[in-house]
């Protein structure tokens, strides 16, 4: 089987597709939100850079992983995993 006949197994799979394209949305924002609000912290309300970017880490760091915690209750609870 070539590569391109397993793709189009998998572009015929709407619900791979669907979350591919949700997972890829959802990181386009919140990188975007991420990227913008350092510049708007920094440049607008005069928070040291030094401050924005220990922030910027740990929101980066933290945000994975409070939301796979967060959600696996939900998750449980609809049968899902």
């Amino acid at each position: 089987m070539n590569i391109f006949q397993v793709m189009t197994i998998l572009i015929k799979n709407p619900q791979l597709v669907l979350s591919i394209f949700i997972i890829s949305v959802l990181f386009f924002i919140i990188s975007g939100v991420l990227f913008w609000s350092t510049d708007y912290f920094v440049d607008v309300l005069l928070v040291p850079k030094s401050d924005v970017t220990l922030l910027f880490a740990l929101t980066t760091l933290s945000s994975p992983i409070s939301g796979a915690l967060a959600s696996q209750p939900i998750l449980a609870k609809i049968g899902s995993f």
